[in-house]
């Protein structure tokens, strides 16, 4: 399905805001003892549907001009991070721990599948629109903190798999979470475009000359034209 750019930013708000919520009420594993029927597994598969949801939304970016590319942009990373710390403040004050595995409060579901979500959900915008979420991102010292750690409490649930944790493997790379692997290719940009990438995330110190003090004394005389 197509999607049109006024509605791809109608489905990016949505997922952003309303990720959790969708997914722990169309859960029914949450809501009864399922006696045997694997919630990480149910979740996932809600997980990859949401995934196609959000890819197919963030593609459909591309078809406008760049002012509104930006624009769009700048309002869903904004929008994002600002519920990323609502989701950590919730999550702390359930006393969810990471890697507990899937909570049973359905609030706490709700904020965790958020969190899982979005996570990704940045890994693909970064991926795809680096030039315009990179200065997003370093607006403020905070991001880079909400965003390790809703990567290491998603990483904790063991939802991200294949092409998942190839996509958090990338972004932490990426956002300079952790170092750039010396074949650190971002897949959406162009051979120059990812030296320039890896140069912007991790600026290579330059060597500085130091300057020879040069010893004063008596210099030879260079005889003038003539002068034997």
């Amino acid at each position: 399905m197509l999607l049109t750019p006024v509605f791809a930013v109608f489905i990016l708000s949505w997922t952003i805001s309303a990720t959790g919520e969708n997914t722990a009420s169309n859960n029914p594993t949450n809501k009864t003892d399922t006696g045997g029927v694997d919630q990480l597994q149910v979740y996932i598969k809600l997980f990859e549907e949401r995934r196609k949801q959000q890819i197919a939304a963030i593609k459909s970016i591309h078809k406008v001009d760049r002012d509104k590319q930006q624009r769009m942009i700048e309002m869903l990373v904004d929008k994002l991070f600002d519920l990323l710390e609502k989701y950590r403040i919730e999550l702390m004050n359930a006393g969810y721990i990471p890697g507990q595995g899937l909570p049973t409060d359905l609030k706490t579901q709700d904020s965790l599948s958020s969190v899982i979500e979005n996570t990704a959900f940045f890994g693909e915008l970064i991926l795809r629109h680096p030039d315009l979420v990179h200065p997003l991102y370093r607006k403020n010292q905070s991001r880079k903190i909400s965003l390790q750690w809703a990567v290491a409490i998603s990483n904790a649930t063991n939802v991200f798999r294949g092409p998942h944790a190839k996509l958090i493997h990338l972004m932490v790379q990426e956002t300079g979470l952790v170092p750039m692997q010396a074949d650190y290719v971002n897949p959406y940009r162009g051979a120059a475009q990812n030296k320039k990438g890896k140069q912007m995330v991790e600026p290579t110190p330059q060597t500085i000359k130091k300057k020879v003090p040069r010893k004063k004394g008596p210099r030879l005389h260079r005889p003038f034209a003539g002068e034997l």
